[in-house]
């Protein structure tokens, strides 16, 4: 699609815009490394740790609610923040959380009686709850700003062609940390007949660390940025304008949101009863 008289700008523009639809791919697949992997290493978690499938699933139905929740605060919120920090700083934020989470007993033994083990019951899983929650809160920090960056760069007649090719790093993501995890947990049975005994911290190490040789890469949009705001944004600012609301949502929409949270309360409290 021509936006521009002169050749070279459009070819410009066409190089940075795949730039910034690959660098935020890479981004959203390393949230997914580091939001699938607690699946894996859940059988590692009920031998070494002692925590149960129920817990387990609480764990995850926690996790659900505080995700869904995030992405609605965080995408009123990415409105507001640049794209490229809101991005940086949620990747960093589960980056550190997926290391504290391969740490859980030994930070439930500062918190409990000093000593390492299931006998901290009550402290690991509040541990692994927490970490869990914080984790999922700061997933919902990814999207958004994705999706500000593809509306901001992509005309609406690429729109459909483009974010289709952008979705594919769900697949990726979900792939690629189901196949480390599972090298990774394949590795505890070596010599052993409890699986995956002490692997399970990899598999929050190992995605952290790979997310954080690859942040970098992630936050290559400033340059981009300036670029757009001097050449592309005069051209469709009428059109664009929607994308750039500080709050985007109607009165209909706030008042459903709204009741379906009440919804969810309302459930959770019967449930936890």
């Amino acid at each position: 699609m021509r936006l521009f008289k002169d050749e070279q700008t459009n070819r410009r523009f066409s190089r940075m815009q795949w730039r910034m639809l690959f660098a935020t791919m890479i981004g959203y697949t390393l949230f997914y490394f580091m939001r699938k992997n607690f699946s894996f290493a859940m059988p590692g978690l009920q031998q070494d740790c002692g925590i149960s499938k129920s817990m387990l699933g609480n764990f995850l139905f926690w996790g659900g609610i505080v995700y869904g929740l995030s992405k609605f605060v965080n995408g009123i919120v990415g409105d507001k923040v640049a794209p490229r920090k809101m991005l940086c700083f949620g990747l960093l934020a589960c980056t550190l959380v997926n290391v504290a989470f391969g740490f859980a007993p030994e930070i439930a033994a500062r918190l409990g009686n000093g000593e390492q083990g299931t006998g901290n019951g009550a402290a690991l899983v509040w541990t692994f709850g927490l970490l869990l929650v914080l984790n999922q809160f700061f997933q919902g920090t990814g999207f958004p700003p994705c999706a500000k960056l593809i509306a901001f760069w992509v005309p609406p007649k690429e729109l459909a062609t483009k974010m289709s090719v952008w979705n594919t790093s769900h697949s990726v993501g979900g792939g690629l940390v189901a196949k480390i995890c599972g090298v990774l947990m394949g590795l505890g049975v070596i010599g052993s007949a409890n699986q995956g005994v002490g692997m399970w911290r990899w598999c929050f190490w190992v995605p952290a660390i790979i997310a954080g040789a690859l942040l970098r890469y992630s936050e290559r949009d400033k340059a981009f940025s300036e670029w757009f705001a001097l050449h592309v944004q005069p051209i469709w600012q009428g059109g664009m304008g929607r994308f750039t609301s500080l709050f985007p949502f109607s009165v209909n929409e706030i008042v459903i949101y709204l009741a379906i949270a009440a919804a969810v309360f309302f459930l959770i409290r019967d449930i936890t009863r």
